[in-house]
């Protein structure tokens, strides 16, 4: 129930404004599908972490200009644990990425440097002892890259990762905005009673029934205007919907794009005799902190300790 049951779905106590507990704004904003995309981001930041800092744009940046060069030898050649596609290599049919440590002296000094290549040394041209062709920007010889290598572990492709977290953080956006949206009704919107029109089933599952459905509801705003609001549930939640035959609703009257069930809302909030808003399980509306604080505090703490 959404709505206590002694208060007259018309009365003037339940009228806007309201007043809505901060825990309650809290849940409302955060909750509900938000809380799928703080996982999903949270998850995925780690594989960005992983290539973007090691990502190779040296050619639009370092070396972008004329170059000078100098003959160098390899010192050392490591496995960086790494594939070409990105894994780790005992879990990879790719060629692995090498590291080739080098040294070369120029202007009366020694300097070294590591440059990566995907494959072993046979796939480079080196001349006999480890002699290579060493390459670095006009005076810079800190700033260095053997021929034909990348200055860094992956090619400068693993950057179109940051497409995925990128769509996550705009999902994550529209989730935020629409938790706000929602919680301006709980203030400020009408209150009525909208009743189910039907309920279409989607995807059918292998034994041939539905698990997602498009849930309607039909209600009459002040004007006597009729006003449908639509769902996409799932089985399981698609059937709290149908607990009452009148489901309460609150809806903008200027604005008929807006308006949600109290069901809908994350923690099932009610509105009481008086007037006065609460979740229906007031205990747990803190918890909807756990995953985001989680999320930019882990990552934060790893970009600053590892990546800055």
């Amino acid at each position: 129930m959404a709505v206590s049951p002694d208060a007259p779905m018309h009365s003037q106590s339940t009228d806007p404004p309201r007043a809505v507990p901060f825990s309650l704004r809290v849940r409302v904003v955060l909750g509900g599908w938000g809380q799928g995309m703080w996982f999903f981001l949270g998850l995925y930041m780690y594989s960005v972490w992983v290539f973007v800092p090691n990502a190779d744009l040296s050619q639009w940046t370092t070396f972008r200009g004329p170059l000078q060069t100098a003959r160098g030898t390899v010192t050392a050649i490591e496995k960086t644990g790494f594939a070409e596609d990105g894994r780790e290599h005992k879990l990879s049919h790719g060629p692995p990425i090498y590291r080739y440590r080098y040294e070369f002296d120029t202007g009366g000094q020694t300097f070294r440097g590591a440059s990566y290549h995907t494959g072993e040394m046979q796939d480079v041209t080196v001349a006999a002892a480890g002699a290579v062709t060493v390459e670095f920007p006009q005076d810079q010889p800190q700033h260095s890259r053997i021929q034909g290598m990348r200055a860094d572990i992956f090619e400068p492709r693993v950057m179109l990762i940051l497409l995925f977290p990128l769509g996550l953080a705009v999902a994550l956006f529209f989730a935020l905005r629409g938790g706000r949206r929602n919680v301006h009704l709980l203030q400020n919107g009408l209150l009525t009673t909208a009743a189910l029109v039907s309920k279409e089933g989607h995807y059918k599952t292998w034994r041939g029934s539905p698990h997602i459905y498009n849930v309607t509801f039909e209600f009459q705003d002040t004007q006597g205007q009729p006003r449908t609001i639509t769902y996409v549930a799932p089985k399981s939640k698609s059937k709290l919907y149908e607990d009452q035959p009148q489901q309460p609703v609150l809806y903008d009257p200027l604005n008929e794009r807006r308006a949600v069930l109290l069901d809908a809302l994350p923690g099932r909030p009610r509105i009481a005799a008086d007037g006065t808003l609460q979740s229906s399980s007031p205990q747990w509306d803190w918890l909807v902190l756990l995953l985001p604080a989680a999320v930019i505090l882990g990552h934060g703490w790893y970009f600053v300790r590892h990546v800055l």
